[in-house]
């Protein structure tokens, strides 16, 4: 969110191409040795507004990195319904997975109201549904997550777990997680969390304050700057030569 005289607080959206390098490592919860992906050579758009216009600029991004080469692609989001949308529309043969971490804040957030005081059974439920969620077995935590949810019936508690058990339970095949990582894919989205914040400095800080027109123009103007230094010397090059003259 970014705040704009006349407006208000006006959300800002942030997405980014990348390639997958493999790396041959252990995994860190089975323990076996293989080659999994990471993205490298991240390439970031930003759009004050919805999430068409992101699509459309992810999408004209995509060709300018070989998109069209590639055997394979996957779509990556928090499992928001513009996230699966926009696939649809520019993506439409790639993979779809929810972002690992967020998977992980639901169950954390499930966690938080059924052992409010933590301790070794908070942990034990944890640790077992976390397994459960790497393995893709979704529907089994939503089948857990109803259950708990009945003694709290017209709760806050049961709305949250309801609604939870819901979010497993619709998210089922971007939730395969052992089977992408083993065919080479990325499961988390580091590469646009950490993207994100750095963009919150730059427009976000204490008192900062933004014309509509101001914040448009600087967007992609920052988005480039953190993709890499060349595009932002092209981009500078560019806005030179169609500068009017003195």
């Amino acid at each position: 969110m970014l705040y704009l005289h006349a407006e208000g607080g006006q959300e800002f959206k942030v997405g980014c191409v990348y390639a997958v390098e493999l790396r041959r490592e252990r995994d860190p919860r089975t323990g076996d040795w293989g080659a999994y992906g990471h993205a490298v050579n991240l390439s970031y758009r930003a759009h004050l507004g919805g999430p068409e216009v992101l699509g459309g600029q992810l999408w004209t991004e995509a060709p300018r990195r070989g998109w069209h080469q590639a055997q394979a692609g996957i779509v990556q989001g928090a499992g928001a319904k513009w996230s699966w949308h926009l696939r649809d529309e520019h993506f439409p043969y790639s993979e779809t997975a929810v972002d690992w971490y967020h998977a992980t804040e639901y169950l954390g957030t499930a966690k938080q109201r059924l052992y409010p005081d933590c301790g070794a059974a908070a942990t034990h439920w944890y640790n077992r549904q976390e397994t459960r969620l790497y393995q893709g077995h979704t529907r089994q935590i939503a089948d857990a997550l109803t259950q708990a949810a009945r003694p709290y019936a017209a709760t806050d508690t049961g709305t949250t777990l309801t609604a939870t058990a819901t979010y497993f339970r619709n998210h089922y095949d971007q939730m395969q997680y052992q089977d992408l990582r083993d065919a080479g894919w990325p499961i988390g989205s580091g590469m646009i969390e950490s993207g994100a914040k750095q963009f919150k400095p730059r427009f976000t800080g204490p008192g900062m304050r933004w014309s509509r027109q101001g914040a448009e123009h600087l967007l992609p103007v920052r988005a480039v700057v953190l993709t890499s230094k060349a595009r932002f010397d092209e981009l500078w090059q560019r806005a030179l030569q169609n500068s009017p003259p003195n």
